[in-house]
């Protein structure tokens, strides 16, 4: 399991797990989101990787999965600091950058520390600064914080109620397109029940850790630092996403970097599970035009 220290000279020690995938020379860096971990990408990293012109690194940000959950308080900005130091050490000058919610955020502040070293920048379900709850969206935000009807302090409950977050309910009562005998809301729960069990559950520390860092993110006022270096940028939103990130603030988001943006009539928070060959797609668009 290979990790990397990237934490400053002295400081406490914050371990990175990370996995690479494939051999080719265009280098793809997935950022996960808030409570993701790494394997959360891997409908990601078996498309690509399959291809030989690409490598792709997924990783655990700190205070998720098999990387380190460090004291201090934590920032999109020091997370982005540490991805740095993960491509570093890896020896990738220059990569196409993808993030998710949270990681979204973190590659912001990403792109700002690489500079001309990013090739292309996706930001998905994300946002520069916090705008608020719509109404028809606190429901779920009560449901969240006050009392979901399953038992979150067992693995499996936990994993049963997030897909009711992360994806339309439309969507959820559907037959999977994998394995029509059970439904998107089942396979989901089982891709992610396995998922935690291979890289351990969040702990509450990293928990708090990670919704400080999302809850303060602040990059609207250094958005043209992004637009004026040229590269292409992808942004991708779900019409329906119930999580505090808006479709808005997606639009937002790719009017002020002037990019491309593709709205999932039917999309919840997570593109990249909910329809992957959707997703993939134009992802791989967007990386062949940087």
């Amino acid at each position: 399991m290979p990790k990397v220290n990237v934490a400053d000279i002295g400081q406490e020690p914050v371990e990175l797990y990370y996995e690479v995938h494939g051999n080719g020379p265009q280098h793809i860096l997935f950022v996960c989101g808030l409570g993701s971990n790494a394997l959360h990408w891997s409908k990601q990293v078996a498309y690509f990787a399959a291809l030989p012109e690409y490598s792709v690194c997924i990783f655990d940000n700190r205070g998720v999965g098999r990387s380190s959950v460090p004291s201090g308080k934590w920032t999109t900005k020091l997370m982005a600091k540490e991805a740095m130091r993960l491509l570093d050490h890896l020896g990738w000058h220059h990569v196409n950058v993808v993030g998710l919610s949270m990681g979204g955020m973190i590659s912001q502040e990403l792109a700002l520390l690489l500079g001309t070293r990013v090739l292309s920048l996706t930001l998905e379900s994300t946002y520069s600064k916090f705008t608020g709850v719509p109404v028809r969206r606190l429901a779920m935000l009560k449901l969240t914080l006050v009392g979901t009807g399953h038992d979150l302090s067992d693995l499996k409950g936990y994993t049963e109620f997030m897909p009711t977050v992360l994806f339309p309910k439309k969507w959820l009562a559907l037959p999977s397109k994998q394995d029509p005998a059970v439904t998107n809301h089942q396979a989901m729960t089982k891709f992610m029940y396995d998922c935690a069990v291979v890289s351990g559950r969040q702990t509450p520390a990293g928990r708090k850790g990670q919704q400080r860092a999302a809850g303060l993110h602040y990059c609207d006022s250094r958005l043209d630092g992004i637009r004026k270096q040229g590269y292409p940028v992808l942004v991708l939103t779900g019409d329906e996403d119930m999580i505090l990130v808006q479709p808005s603030s997606c639009a937002y988001l790719a009017k002020r970097l002037n990019a491309r943006f593709e709205i999932y009539q039917g999309g919840g928070h997570v593109l990249c599970m909910q329809d992957p060959e959707w997703h993939n797609k134009h992802l791989h668009d967007h990386v062949r035009a940087g």
